[in-house]
């Protein structure tokens, strides 16, 4: 019993002392920076990304919404605990052609030597150039747990906001053609075999056609939910791991939640000017 009081006794007088450490480690002002090689909404993400991006145009998933991000800002914390932060914020999109919905348009009827239709269809394609959001970003890293007073294990929590901007080039087709059917096929409408298959499916297809319908540039108001508003939220939660390489310096490595979307990894620098 007096031994199990002991060790009681010690472990208490351990947490005490490394309470004291950190308590009596005063905070500090600093410069933080960050990067993230690549962001992307993966396919459990899409339902939340169409609150924020159009359908019009192309589904979700072949928007291709991915990219990189940069963050520079202020910092306030402990080396040996927590910090948090004021950041500006850069996320780029990848460069995209994005091909257009199809939606042919048949008309015609059977004949002795089969179905015959002719078939209509408009489109869109879009190029994205240069769509990036810059925004401003506040963050907070909660440490958990302190290895060897070196190494930093903890959460990584953030939310702002960002304006988007950036450039869709826009350009419209229509095409016409002929559908031969062989006897005895029959064209798809969705009622038989792949609804989402072509209605000319099986069919010798002629006389095709395709002339360009017309052009336009826009900003990038076309590809969000809403074209008058440019502003999207942020939001980060990240489980994060922290390394002290100098006194005052510290690297983070994080993945996780980066809204709307994710990223694997993100590469935090800090350095802290000294205490006050």
């Amino acid at each position: 019993m007096i031994k199990r009081s002991g060790c009681t006794c010690l472990v208490l007088l351990a947490l005490a002392v490394s309470a004291h450490a950190q308590g009596t480690e005063s905070s500090s002002w600093g410069v933080v920076g960050s990067f993230v090689p690549s962001w992307e909404i993966p396919s459990s993400l899409e339902p939340v990304a169409t609150l924020h991006f159009s359908e019009d145009d192309a589904a979700i998933k072949d928007l291709d919404l991915r990219g990189k991000e940069f963050r520079i800002g202020i910092v306030r914390g402990r080396m040996q605990s927590g910090d948090w932060g004021v950041s500006f914020v850069r996320r780029t999109f990848v460069d995209r052609h994005i091909e257009g919905y199809r939606s042919p348009g048949c008309q015609g009827g059977g004949g002795a030597g089969g179905v015959v239709l002719q078939c209509e269809e408009r489109w869109t394609n879009l190029d994205r150039r240069g769509v990036m959001l810059n925004g401003v970003e506040v963050h907070k890293f909660i440490a958990f747990a302190t290895i060897s007073r070196l190494v930093q294990i903890g959460l990584n929590v953030g939310g702002g906001i960002a304006s988007a901007q950036g450039q869709i080039d826009s350009t419209s087709f229509r095409s016409s053609y002929r559908c031969t059917f062989p006897p005895g096929v029959l064209p798809n409408f969705g009622s038989q075999g792949d609804p989402n298959a072509p209605p000319c499916l099986m069919a010798t297809i002629s006389n095709q056609s395709t002339v360009q319908t017309g052009a336009t540039s826009d900003d990038v108001s076309r590809m969000l939910k809403s074209e008058s508003s440019k502003w999207l939220p942020l939001g980060k939660v990240e489980i994060a791991a922290g390394v002290l390489v100098g006194p005052r310096v510290k690297l983070r490595v994080a993945g996780g939640l980066n809204y709307p979307g994710t990223n694997a990894v993100s590469v935090t620098g800090m350095f802290f000017f000294g205490g006050n």
